[in-house]
């Protein structure tokens, strides 16, 4: 029998049904009202579950001993963005010194710990910040602590775009998903 998690997956994601659950209990996330499918939509919007990476150039080159491994698993890269959650080595440089980036479940683990870590920063007070020359808690209001459905809706924005861009979009009295690639990140979950 399927379980709930892989029918209520997109057929090209039900395949990382277990990386989902696994890395959403190891993140605990459910305490902050995050669930595998949420992971899923981010999961999708960053790689399609791997389909994109393998299908617009994403692949390692040939002569990469990540190579076979990413066509196996659908695990790829972009620029400075690894494997199914699209972490960023530049962000996230401890990830790749301990990690293998093309690892599914270490990805996602890494992809739920991030997601947390962007939601607790976005539902605590905090000190002024200054963010491309404005400072939110001064020329700004900050608009810190964030509740509820608006606080995950921003942290999966500032997954995308970071915390302090959704900041200054919320600052600014924009939805979060202002702040996001083409102001369509959060489509998937309104």
């Amino acid at each position: 029998a399927a379980s709930a998690l892989n029918v209520a997956l997109p057929p090209r994601l039900a395949i990382w049904s277990a990386e989902l659950a696994d890395g959403f209990g190891r993140a605990n996330l459910a305490a902050d009202g995050f669930s595998p499918l949420d992971l899923a939509a981010i999961m999708d919007i960053e790689s399609a579950g791997g389909e994109t990476l393998i299908r617009d150039f994403a692949l390692p080159p040939p002569t990469s001993p990540y190579y076979k491994a990413a066509l196996a698993t659908g695990v790829g890269f972009t620029g400075d963005d690894y494997g199914l959650m699209q972490i960023n080595i530049r962000a996230h440089p401890d990830f790749f010194t301990s990690h293998d980036p093309f690892d599914a479940m270490a990805n996602v683990r890494e992809g739920a710990k991030i997601l947390g870590q962007k939601y607790r920063f976005l539902s605590r007070s905090g000190s002024p910040i200054r963010i491309k020359g404005v400072l939110i808690g001064g020329e700004l209001p900050d608009p810190r602590p964030l509740r509820g459905d608006f606080a995950r809706r921003a942290a999966v924005a500032a997954y995308n775009a970071g915390e302090g861009n959704v900041l200054l979009a919320v600052a600014r009295g924009l939805d979060p998903g202002a702040a996001t690639y083409n102001g369509t990140y959060l489509s998937r979950f309104d």
